[in-house]
């Protein structure tokens, strides 16, 4: 009797890995995909942000506008950008997206893109942002991970900071309370 509840945990094992694997692919092919530059993680001792070296391209892939228009990181040149990669089911990324949008609404010097990467959200991500205190932010979406794939992102909140010229100055991958003095404050030291 053991051993069948083991090959049945092993199967069950083995099926999560292959639903995962399928849910991440979005049918291109991996050697087709541009590497970026390598870009440092953070972790929670460290400083607010993460400093990638030599301040690398923002990578090009696209991503969806809340109306379903193609954009990418360039469309947004000449002014600096705060890019959160975000999921529904991510409670620190929920918990972070209503000071996300109050940091919107107070730093017109930014654009802040809140990233939505859920492959099957229930529902509108507009219907979802409103529902939790942040209606101030546009339903952006990655729902092929292409950008989320070419920033190689392991783990979610992740956040950048992008220069006006277009260059990766930040990286956090935890939540915070971005409307903060702290963040405000690492946000400007970042686009220094």
């Amino acid at each position: 009797m053991p051993w069948k509840i083991v090959a049945f945990a092993g199967f069950l094992l083995a099926a999560a890995a292959g639903l995962l694997a399928f849910t991440m692919r979005d049918g291109s092919d991996a050697s087709q995909q541009i590497a970026s530059p390598e870009i440092p993680e953070n972790t929670a001792s460290g400083p607010f942000f993460a400093v990638p070296e030599g301040q690398p391209v923002a990578p090009g892939e696209p991503f969806l506008s809340g109306s379903g228009a193609e954009l990418r990181l360039a469309d947004f040149k000449g002014r600096a950008v705060v890019l959160n990669f975000w999921a529904t089911w991510c409670t620190p990324c929920v918990r972070e997206l209503p000071s996300l949008a109050r940091l919107q609404a107070a730093r017109r010097d930014l654009v802040v893109i809140a990233l939505n990467v859920d492959t099957k959200a229930e529902g509108p991500i507009a219907d979802f942002l409103k529902e939790v205190g942040a209606s101030e932010l546009e339903a952006y979406t990655d729902l092929k991970k292409k950008l989320w794939r070419a920033f190689r992102l392991n783990s979610l909140p992740t956040t950048f900071v992008i220069n006006a010229e277009g260059h990766v100055t930040g990286r956090r991958e935890r939540d915070a309370e971005w409307d903060s003095p702290e963040a405000q404050a690492a946000i400007d030291a970042a686009l220094k």
